[in-house]
């Protein structure tokens, strides 16, 4: 009887195995998504997203269902291909589908000839004075390539989308040597929004001599009630041959720029070691450190030994450790204004791509955001310039942990801090200076203890926390 009940038992067991084998066989769900599964988006357009739904069993209905998660690391200010993926729970199953977001830039560069035409005297042409700013790299002056040809002169640039530009001027031969002209002041100016902006005007030469009071036609679409790039024109004419210049304004919103924040996921016991003020004598030997730990970093950059250690940023990226923009020259000058930090910044963030052959989107403000040294040199520079980076696709990093190397710790002292301060986050980065002894020796302590209790060392990107300090200035 037992042995009787115990088949019984196990055929019904089969039978319902089996009716839920062939419920799940013929039970069919699939995700939807409404418009192209690949979109091709401009660089700075804006991205609507069509969304998805649920198709049940091949139904044409359309389910509506409320346990839908949506991720997207878009970022539409950076070229790149991106992910949005739709993940739905319908009866117990998760299902999932992404959606690819190409990022592109097919604008080609603007560029601005001062002349129409380029003047011969004596077997010399005349100053030719040129602009070439692009949607997404920005100034690409110094890129413009100039071919004289017989009785033409080619003007080309590409952007780094291979988007290009090409301007062709007639050579004419004159008589009568053209006038030179320079600027007043910077050839860059930033204004905020309904500022005033204070001309400075030009000088005119007749070769080495100044012609005082020559008259100077001024052209200009300069709009200071928008932000956008801008451009003066200047010309002054003798005997029918025009002799032109250029000095261009950027203006820029003072109202403060919200951080795009993304949804990434949580991490948990993640280290982003990050190094200021190198490369130095040191640098190598923290490279060393972090391969035998196998732990990545990111290191933020100066030309502060006036070129000496520049090699060894090429050696950084190659480890496969980040690279980003601190300072070329770390002096606190830079605060004087707007143009004289942006001039700074992008001296450092060309030498980076000479070296890597990529720039950076990433950088540290000396001092961090929050100092108030910057205050002995210019009111609110801070504000003002974490406003227009931000607003120019750049990322800034501060800190929330300080090792204090920076104001001369000892190598217990700095173990300490970072340990002590990394066990409070999930997600920490920590202030450390590769141009200190006692760093290198803390830092074997650092990896060997934080790698033992389960953390990882990772790079910062774009879309890891920044950990923002307040602004003081």
């Amino acid at each position: 009887m037992k042995k009787y009940i115990r088949i019984t038992i196990l055929i019904i067991v089969l039978l319902l195995n089996i009716f839920l084998i062939k419920k799940d066989v013929f039970y069919n769900v699939e995700i939807i998504i409404n418009g192209n599964e690949e979109v091709i988006l401009n660089v700075f357009d804006d991205y609507i997203d069509e969304g998805s739904y649920l198709l049940v069993n091949k139904s044409s209905i359309k389910e509506k269902l409320y346990d839908l998660e949506v991720t997207n690391n878009l970022n539409n200010n950076i070229l790149g291909e991106y992910k949005i993926t739709y993940k739905y729970k319908h009866k117990g199953k998760y299902y999932s589908k992404d959606r690819i977001i190409k990022v592109v830039d097919t604008k080609a560069p603007e560029l601005k000839v001062g002349s129409d035409t380029v003047y011969k005297y004596n077997n010399t042409y005349s100053k030719l004075y040129y602009k070439a700013n692009d949607n997404y790299d920005g100034d690409l002056t110094k890129n413009v390539n100039v071919t004289y040809q017989g009785t033409e002169v080619e003007l080309k640039v590409k952007d780094s989308s291979n988007n290009e530009t090409v301007v062709v001027l007639p050579i004419k031969e004159v008589e009568v040597e053209p006038l030179t002209l320079k600027l007043i002041g910077s050839p860059n100016y930033y204004v905020e929004v309904n500022h005033e902006y204070n001309e400075k005007g030009i000088k005119v030469f007749d070769g080495d001599s100044e012609l005082k009071d020559y008259e100077v036609s001024i052209d200009s679409d300069l709009d200071l009630s928008h932000a956008g790039t801008y451009t003066i024109k200047y010309t002054a004419e003798r005997y029918e041959v025009k002799s032109t210049i250029f000095r261009t304004i950027n203006v820029y919103e003072k109202e403060e720029v919200p951080v795009k924040e993304t949804n990434k996921e949580k991490k948990e016991k993640v280290v982003y070691l990050t190094f200021d003020d190198g490369p130095c004598a040191y640098t190598e030997d923290f490279l060393k450190v972090l391969d035998e730990y196998n732990a990545k970093a990111t290191f933020f950059v100066t030309d502060q030994f006036n070129g000496k250690y520049l090699d060894l940023i090429k050696k950084e990226s190659d480890a496969g450790h980040a690279i980003a923009v601190h300072t070329n020259t770390h002096q606190y000058s830079i605060y004087t204004s707007v143009e004289d930090y942006i001039n700074d910044f992008n001296t450092m963030n060309d030498k980076i791509e000479s070296i890597t052959g990529s720039k950076t989107n990433m950088f540290r403000f000396p001092g961090g955001s929050s100092n108030t040294i910057s205050r002995n040199y210019s009111n609110g520079i801070m504000k003002r310039l974490a406003n227009l980076m931000e607003s120019k696709g750049y990322a800034y990093f501060d800190w929330n942990v300080d090792s204090t190397d920076g104001a001369g710790s000892g190598t217990n002292t700095i173990i300490n801090n970072v340990l002590n301060g990394v066990r409070k986050n999930n997600e920490s980065v920590v202030l450390m200076h590769d141009i200190h002894k006692s760093t290198l020796n803390a830092l074997p302590t650092i990896l060997d203890t934080l790698s033992k209790e389960g953390y990882t060392f990772e790079v910062l990107t774009e879309d890891t926390m920044k950990a923002h300090h307040g602004i003081n200035n």
